[in-house]
């Protein structure tokens, strides 16, 4: 159901394994491109590499997209997407960056946070409180994978 949502104003939907593979044959193709990423529940535990302050909660968050933009050198952009009346949404794009080598790591995905919470501030109602992105907790986390380094055990 939600891929055919997704798809049916002609949108692609990309696995998340070939986004990468996907904007550079776009690129080579010389074909316009808008990439939009998904990011709303928790990573898996293997795919945590960042956690952040989230709604006041301890919290992993995916780090794909800025790693994909840092890779490919694309502007990023944060998608506010509001509900002015039944059956009507209005999608506005805030630039994020244009110049990511600014940037240190982590930092880009920090920005995308802090608007996500602003818009879940702004109007609760329409965010989808079912996928529990709490349900990792970094406890669990660093007693999973103590002997990894590469991992961000203690982010501060």
């Amino acid at each position: 159901l939600f891929l055919r949502l997704r798809e049916r104003y002609g949108a692609i939907s990309i696995p998340m394994g070939d986004t990468l593979r996907k904007i550079i044959t776009f690129r080579n193709e010389n074909r316009p491109f808008i990439i939009g990423f998904i990011s709303d529940q928790a990573p898996l535990w293997n795919s945590i590499h960042y956690w952040t302050n989230f709604l006041n909660h301890d919290t992993p968050v995916f780090t794909g997209t800025e790693r994909i933009a840092k890779q490919t050198n694309l502007v990023v952009y944060y998608a506010d997407i509001t509900r002015p009346k039944r059956g009507y949404y209005v999608c506005e794009f805030r630039k994020l960056t244009d110049s990511l080598a600014d940037f240190s790591d982590y930092e880009i995905t920090e920005m995308y946070m802090r608007e996500l919470e602003k818009t879940i501030i702004k109007e609760p109602q329409y965010w989808l409180w079912t996928h529990n992105r709490w349900k990792r907790t970094r406890e669990e986390f660093n007693e999973k994978y103590e002997d990894i380094s590469e991992r961000k055990k203690a982010n501060k």
